[in-house]
Formats: C-alpha cells, sequence, structure tokens
C-alpha cells in the first residue's frame, strides 16, 4: 500500500517551497520538462522527495490496532518507521 507513499501535503511545504508556477501565457516550464525528457532522473527526485516526508498517516486510515500496524511495516518489506522503503 505505501510502495510510493512520499508524505502527506503538509509534509512537502519544503520540497515545494521554491517551486515555479507555471502559467499558460510562460511556457518556459514545459521547455525545460521536454528538455529533461530521457534523462530518467525519477529515482534521484522521488529520494529527494521522501526526505521530507513525515511521520506514518495515522490520520488516514481506521481499523483494528493490529491491522494498522501492520501497514506501518509490512512483513518482508524495507521500511523504515515512517512508513518509507529504505
Amino acid at each position: 500500500m505505501f510502495a510510493n507513499f512520499s508524505g502527506q501535503p503538509k509534509d512537502m511545504g519544503g520540497y515545494t517551497k521554491d517551486a515555479l508556477i507555471n502559467h499558460d501565457s510562460n511556457l518556459r516550464l514545459q521547455y525545460l520538462a521536454g528538455l529533461g525528457l530521457n534523462l530518467y532522473q525519477s529515482d534521484p527526485i522521488y529520494q529527494d522527495i521522501v526526505t521530507y516526508a513525515g511521520t506514518f498517516p495515522d490520520n488516514l486510515f481506521t481499523g483494528r490496532p493490529e491491522t494498522i500496524q501492520r501497514s506501518r511495516t509490512p512483513s518482508g518489506s524495507s521500511r523504515d518507521g515512517r512508513g518509507i522503503r529504505n
């Protein structure tokens, strides 16, 4: 369930604080995205994003405590205490 979990919006403030806002009249970001089309930088980008991830999202799930605990650390996974893959 958390294979791609990287945090909640409140956790991402530090990551997005200097993000440029794209406006229809400014095609600069589309141009830059096209330049990076075949660079395959998804893993380093994801690793950078998860450095901002907060704690396990207790507010997102309900259920029995043992089920929630299994979601925190699924058997056979390499997740840290935040629910993030190491």
